[in-house]
């Protein structure tokens, strides 16, 4: 724990919170959502379960029907076929879910190749983790994007994982299909296995071929969680 410090992100949120309570205008840049409140028949929808009795305990995978819709989703908009059974977990966030692959599958020592700048939880889930995170430098001359090169160089024999974002956080670079094959070709060519974070996909105003089917398709031939 003394290896990971307390939020940066979260002591700028504290203090945009006391400005705004002394009553200035703050635009938010520091936490990750929305400028728009929870849609209607979202918040409809979680009135509804709670009516039906449905606040108990569920299976450690998620919800079924989450899970059924999730597999749904991945087969009409990315032409993945993945098993809602066995293959898809539904979590609690981001966060839970990098620190749950970090635990499933890094040891003491291993190393993880992680875009730099990026959400900084990367960071610590994998030093927490016991990995050691190896910062892939993202360059304004090529973008922000994650460079194939960069990776390859940096591997070592105890490269373990390689985390891949696209549209990219903080910067919003997106890597279209070329970009994605290079890097799925360094994962083959050294075995890691690929992390590839895509929850900002829809928040993309490019064509849509560049964030939603094309990254999965690109890295299905290796190995990701």
């Amino acid at each position: 724990m003394k290896g990971v410090p307390f939020s940066g992100i979260r002591k700028m949120m504290a203090r945009a919170g006391e400005l705004e309570g002394e009553g200035k205008p703050v635009i938010h840049l520091e936490i990750g959502r929305p400028d728009f409140d929870t849609p209607d028949h979202i918040k409809a929808a979680a009135k509804r379960a709670l009516d039906d009795g449905k606040v108990h305990y569920t299976s450690n995978y998620g919800v079924p029907e989450i899970r059924r819709a999730i597999a749904a989703k991945l087969r009409s908009d990315n032409g993945l076929d993945f098993d809602e059974n066995g293959e898809i977990a539904v979590t609690i966030g981001a966060n839970e879910a990098v620190f749950m692959a970090v635990m499933a599958f890094i040891n003491e020592g291993d190393e993880v190749l992680v875009p730099d700048p990026s959400w900084l939880n990367y960071f610590h889930c994998i030093t927490l983790g016991g990995g050691v995170p190896v910062s892939v430098p993202l360059r304004a001359e090529k973008e922000f994007r994650m460079d194939a090169d960069d990776v390859a160089r940096l591997v070592t024999p105890r490269t373990r994982m390689m985390v891949v974002m696209s549209p990219h956080n903080p910067t919003g670079a997106v890597l279209d299909r070329g970009h994605l094959e290079a890097l799925a070709a360094v994962a083959r060519e050294h075995d890691l296995l690929c992390s590839p974070t895509r929850s900002t996909r829809t928040c993309c105003m490019t064509a849509p071929s560049t964030t939603a089917s094309e990254p999965c398709r690109a890295c299905a031939s290796v190995r990701c969680w």
